[in-house]
This record gives C-alpha cells, sequence and structure tokens, in this order.
C-alpha cells in the first residue's frame, strides 16, 4: 500500500534546510521520467487507476496503482515489477492496444526521516512539491504523517490530486 501527502511548495530551499537540520538521511537526487497509458478498454481515470512507467537513471519500473481510498490521507494498492528494457515494455503497451496518455518529468531529491520518506520535487510545467510516504511497517500511518508534516512546518492545504491529475488539468488550461 502507497500512503501518502502531497503539498506545493514555494521554495524547496527552505524544506531541505529543515531535513538537514532535523538529522535526515539524504537518499540521492533522481531525474525520472513517468509515463502514463490508458487502458484500451476502460476509462483508469473513471476507475481512479493509474499505469506507470518510469524511468530513473536509466533504470526501469512498471507500476499498477489502484483507487485511493479514504482515511485521512491517500492510500491506494500500488504493485511495481522491475523492467529490463523500455523499449521493449513500450512495445508490449503498444501492441496490446494501451497509449501513452501523459509524460512527466521531475528532479526528485529523497530523505528518510520519521519513518517516512520524504521527497522533494520539482517537475516540469508543475512546480515545486513535497511528498511525505509512510514507509511500509509504519503501525499507525496517519499519526506517522501528522507528525512528519508538524516537524517540517508545512502549512496549507493537502494536494489529493496526483502529479498525473495535475498535469492533465493544466494542459487543459493552455
Amino acid at each position: 500500500m502507497e500512503v501518502e501527502v502531497k503539498y506545493r511548495v514555494s521554495s524547496l530551499e527552505e524544506i531541505e534546510k529543515r531535513l538537514k537540520k532535523l538529522g535526515a538521511k539524504f537518499l540521492g537526487e533522481f531525474r525520472e521520467t513517468d509515463i502514463y497509458f490508458q487502458h484500451p478498454c476502460r476509462n483508469m481515470a473513471r476507475t481512479d487507476e493509474a499505469l506507470r512507467l518510469r524511468v530513473v537513471n536509466g533504470e526501469c519500473e512498471f507500476t499498477y496503482k489502484g483507487p485511493r481510498s479514504s482515511i485521512g490521507i491517500k492510500s491506494r494498492e500500488e504493485i511495481t515489477v522491475k523492467i529490463d528494457s523500455v523499449d521493449r515494455m513500450l512495445e508490449i503497451l503498444s501492441r496490446l492496444g494501451f497509449r501513452s496518455i501523459a509524460r512527466l518529468t521531475k528532479l526528485r531529491c529523497k530523505y528518510v526521516l520519521n519513518n517516512c520518506v520524504i521527497s522533494l520535487d520539482q517537475i516540469d510545467n508543475l512546480g515545486s512539491f513535497v511528498e511525505i510516504e509512510v514507509l511500509d511497517e509504519v503501525e499507525d500511518p496517519l499519526k506517522t504523517i501528522l507528525d512528519t508534516i508538524e516537524l517540517l512546518q508545512l502549512k496549507g492545504a493537502v494536494i489529493e490530486k496526483t502529479y498525473l491529475e495535475l498535469l492533465l488539468e493544466d494542459n487543459e488550461n493552455i
């Protein structure tokens, strides 16, 4: 299960300073490209599912995300497999009738703090975001996320939409 929250922020630098001051463990900086697909026979936006091919520093993974459930924070089933060849996977999806509906590119800095992975995301054409995802073994995900939000002094509304939804919404307004 993926359990996370997301905030839009004006400055990733301020959050990064807080993380370092709190002793967060730096996991690295990654350039990620996500390609999202539409099922040939059903509207995945209506079923609240996602199918994504992600390329990170030359490595590739393929992910299915199930419908979101509401427990006060975004939670959904997530199934991921490693893929050896991006081109072969794209060919398979194409032959099965899946079509690419969006491509999202981001620069992501990842930290671990308070049993959470904190991602500082600079997303092309969308802006800056902080994403807090609870590690699998956490007993009380909601409390863990709320504690981490407080530690990072994040303010404002939680962004409930996915990056894909934000990107598609933004492109409709262009």
